[in-house]
């Protein structure tokens, strides 16, 4: 009877031992799992952002190229002007 009882306090340990290493895996996988959604969710809002500036720098980009053709108008604008003057101080 006494290896019984020993036997059983073994077993009724050793069980007690898994259900607490089984709670603690399950609460650090609950934790990781949340983690993971939370980062989840950071990747897509700087997903969404880096979006948002790409088209930012599109429009930037295509001001940048309109007043770059504004400014070489305006240089030939100012590149005929300087040719009718000579060409009037000549006369």
């Amino acid at each position: 009877m006494k290896c019984f009882c020993s036997c059983a306090l073994t077993y009724v340990g050793i069980c007690t031992d898994l259900f607490l290493s089984e709670f603690v895996c399950s609460f650090q996988f609950t934790s990781l799992q949340k983690e993971i959604d939370d980062h989840k969710e950071e990747i897509k809002k700087y997903q969404a952002e880096k979006l948002k500036l790409e088209g930012i720098i599109r429009n930037l980009e295509k001001d940048i190229q309109g007043l770059k053709k504004e400014i070489q108008e305006r240089d030939d604008t100012i590149q005929d002007k300087v040719s009718k003057i000579h060409e009037l101080l000549k006369q």
